[in-house]
């Protein structure tokens, strides 16, 4: 191992394979570069800066025995690493927003099993919201999202006579709690 100066990078080579890796570059050159960075027109949220700075100065690690040999080449190189390293962001994000955009407007088409209109049946949710919630779960997954109670008890990781059970309780209580309203609601059998 032996150490190197290089256009202010100093770096302790180990040699794998006849192949020279640099091992660490010099402080004090690479933050003396990378403070400006990011102080562009273009900037990120400052959220996203630490991470693409993080992004930017590993990038420029790994390529340490790329450094120009030209002093006044070093700081260029380094803003056109931190460059391609934002658009890549940037890009990253818009895919994400356009993706997220597409499957925001095919939810919004598709139409959801269940009680979706609640001025008609107010009463029903009122008596879901006074089950207790392991009922409400055995209820929800059961109807609106079509699973048996077979399927319910595994999701829920209990006993199947168990989520039989508290499903027929549940049952009785929402029929119990809806005999004096006038919404009519029929649950199906197991």
């Amino acid at each position: 191992m032996r150490s190197v100066c290089r256009a202010g990078w100093i770096t302790r080579e180990r040699s794998y394979g006849g192949q020279t890796l640099p091992d660490k570059p010099c402080r004090p050159r690479a933050r003396a570069g990378a403070s400006g960075v990011f102080r562009t027109s273009n900037r990120p949220p400052p959220y996203d800066a630490a991470d693409l700075l993080a992004e930017t100065l590993l990038i420029l690690w790994k390529r340490a025995n790329r450094l120009p040999a030209d002093d006044d080449e070093i700081r260029p190189w380094m803003f056109g690493i931190a460059r391609h390293v934002l658009l890549h962001h940037q890009r990253s994000t818009a895919r994400r927003k356009a993706l997220a955009d597409r499957l925001r407007s095919q939810m919004s088409l598709v139409e959801r099993p269940g009680f979706s209109d609640s001025s008609t049946f107010d009463d029903l949710h009122d008596a879901i919201r006074k089950l207790d919630q392991t009922d409400r779960d055995i209820i929800g997954l059961h109807h609106w999202d079509g699973l048996s109670l077979v399927e319910v008890s595994r999701v829920l990781r209990m006993n199947e006579g168990t989520v039989r059970s508290r499903y027929h309780r549940a049952r009785e209580r929402l029929r119990h709690e809806l005999a004096a309203t006038t919404t009519i609601v029929t649950l199906a059998n197991p």
